[in-house]
């Protein structure tokens, strides 16, 4: 090769070094760029058509949802469900404040008894004409049965019998006190007996309710307890139904004598909550659970 050849072959490298690039065509640029909407946008149709955007959008809804649900609505004391779903406790109030839980399965058949004559009026019942027995008063079993389903459910089976245990009623002057239901099967009514004060399964207890509301369709009540026991001429305070955990002790020897307020002892009483469902129109009960002081 000679040197003319060299020289120009030189020159022709440097004249490629320091050649300016070429500049991208205006309608490449604008190819690439609608390529890439037409992409972003076949993108969107896949994920509105399959329902996905949908799934977020529900996602989403529901989770604004479920933190609504789960927010507590208080309730005042003084609130028509409240006071009349407390009252409906009253007959088994004995249960409640000495079991640690009870839901509808624990409650017998003369418990549902007692805890659905609280749902009746005085005008449910009728008088005894029958000369032959001694009950003052009778009781359609009907009545009786649709008042149990109403504050147990419809599922909770009723049978038709007699009631071993009588349960504290209020509906008058001349209705009221400790009842027990004696079945006539060939009237299909229940004969309204009126027994005796019987031993409380504890000496005494006091309860106060202190708190409703709701949540997810159900209603809470929650109630505080404290428990009287007689000994050796004081009367001991407990916060629990075991009797194990003392917190305070009064001089005297008649529970019903002794001036003892549940109001001084509320911070350390245990609690009892109840749970309602709704039901159409109205609540039934759940359960009871006994919170424990620590």
């Amino acid at each position: 090769m000679d040197f003319d050849t060299r020289e120009i072959r030189q020159m022709e490298m440097k004249e490629r070094k320091i050649k300016p690039p070429k500049k991208k065509s205006p309608f490449l640029t604008f190819l690439i760029v609608l390529l890439i909407l037409l992409n972003l946008a076949a993108v969107s149709f896949i994920v509105y058509d399959k329902g996905l955007l949908d799934d977020v959008i529900e996602k989403i809804t529901n989770t604004e949802s479920k933190k609504k649900k789960e927010e507590k609505k208080q309730l005042p004391l003084t609130d028509e469900n409240v006071s009349t779903l407390y009252s409906y406790l009253a007959p088994l109030k004995e249960k409640f404040v000495v079991s640690k839980q009870v839901s509808i399965k624990n409650i017998s058949q003369d418990e549902s008894k007692g805890l659905g004559m609280a749902l009746l009026r005085e005008e449910d019942f009728s008088i005894n004409t029958d000369q032959e027995e001694k009950s003052l008063y009778q009781l359609k079993s009907i009545v009786l049965e649709d008042a149990i389903k109403k504050i147990l459910g419809s599922n909770y089976q009723v049978e038709k019998e007699d009631m071993e245990e009588s349960f504290n009623q209020h509906f008058s002057n001349n209705l009221t006190g400790k009842m027990r239901l004696t079945y006539d099967d060939v009237k299909d009514i229940y004969l309204v007996d009126m027994v005796e004060d019987e031993e409380d399964i504890i000496s005494s207890y006091q309860t106060k309710l202190v708190n409703a509301y709701e949540q997810e369709k159900k209603l809470y009540l929650e109630e505080k307890a404290i428990y009287l026991l007689e000994n050796n001429g004081k009367i001991e305070i407990y916060s629990d139904y075991q009797l194990s955990n003392l917190i305070d002790e009064v001089e005297g020897d008649d529970v019903l004598k002794v001036d003892i307020s549940i109001d001084s002892y509320l911070k350390k009483a245990n609690k009892v909550v109840y749970t309602f469902q709704k039901n159409g129109d109205h609540y039934q009960f759940i359960s009871s659970k006994i919170k424990e002081k620590n």
